[in-house]
């Protein structure tokens, strides 16, 4: 279970719905087994300075950018980390990979806390199952995404200053009493401006795309490796994570931290966000 570290929006319905422009639209879409996918906020397109601001009192690491201005079409994403609740149903509706401890809970509870203890492949099979269940296009979001959502129209180290404070994110020294010993129920703490909880902390979520320590080539994101590397028929098997965990220190967990993790690794810091594709 270990993770290398590197050491803006309006939300919105989709089109056609006619709610104004900066609320916090969420839905659901149903299941054909039953019950809602995971609380989902719709998001409209812009573009945003990606990568870490020199101008934050942090280091800039090449790693970390600036990176520059990234554009983003309108998705959704969702509102909170996918909780044990949501994989759960999944489970039930399909026995998942069959390894004997997916989604473990490590003694912790599940329910509304975030699904821990899941591959990458396990993570793909469960978005396709929503995919398939409800008809749209669901996904894992993308680098750019990930961060467009975390920084919620900020250029600050955080989306709520640069300062990481305390009782904002689960970290370590951040001043929750989950800190440093377990997951947090999502929604704990405060949403960013667009109405979306703990993109900072609580897990590592898995985002879409190959884990490179420079990740932009004459300023664009990288979609395919520099170089290819195969490990078990698959191409590059190092897999980016971003907005750090319960373990993580609080300079870890800001907007432009990166991280990465193997296909083959899972653990109690690792878990997930979904995105679904405009329909």
């Amino acid at each position: 279970m270990h993770c290398g570290w590197a050491a803006p929006l309006l939300v919105v319905a989709f089109a056609g719905s006619g709610h104004a422009a900066g609320s916090a639209v969420s839905f659901s879409d149903t299941l054909d087994v039953g019950g809602t996918g995971p609380p989902m906020v719709a998001v409209s397109g812009g573009s945003f300075e990606m990568g870490c601001n020199p101008e934050n009192p942090y280091p800039c690491p090449v790693s970390l950018g600036p990176f520059g201005e990234i554009d983003i079409a309108p998705f959704a994403v969702s509102k909170y980390e996918v909780t044990f609740d949501d994989y759960d149903r999944y489970l039930e509706a399909t026995g998942g990979s069959g390894r004997s401890d997916e989604a473990d809970d490590e003694g912790w509870g599940r329910g509304a806390r975030p699904v821990i203890n899941v591959m990458v492949a396990e993570v793909l099979a469960y978005t396709e199952w929503l995919s398939t269940q409800t008809g749209e296009r669901y996904r894992l979001p993308s680098e750019p995404e990930w961060e467009y959502v975390a920084r919620a129209g900020t250029r600050t180290a955080y989306s709520w200053g640069n300062e990481a404070g305390e009782g904002n994110a689960n970290c370590e020294g951040c001043g929750s009493r989950w800190g440093g010993e377990t997951t947090a129920p999502v929604g704990s703490f405060p949403a960013n401006p667009w109405g979306i909880h703990d993109m900072n902390g609580n897990v590592a979520e898995l985002v879409q795309g190959c884990w490179y320590a420079i990740y932009l080539a004459g300023n664009r994101v990288r979609a395919t490796p520099r170089w290819t590397r195969i490990l078990g028929g698959r191409r590059c098997p190092d897999r980016t994570v971003r907005g750090g965990s319960w373990t993580n220190d609080s300079t870890s967990i800001r907007a432009a931290a990166r991280g990465w993790t193997t296909w083959e690794r899972y653990g109690s810091i690792f878990g997930i966000r979904v995105a679904r594709e405009h329909p």
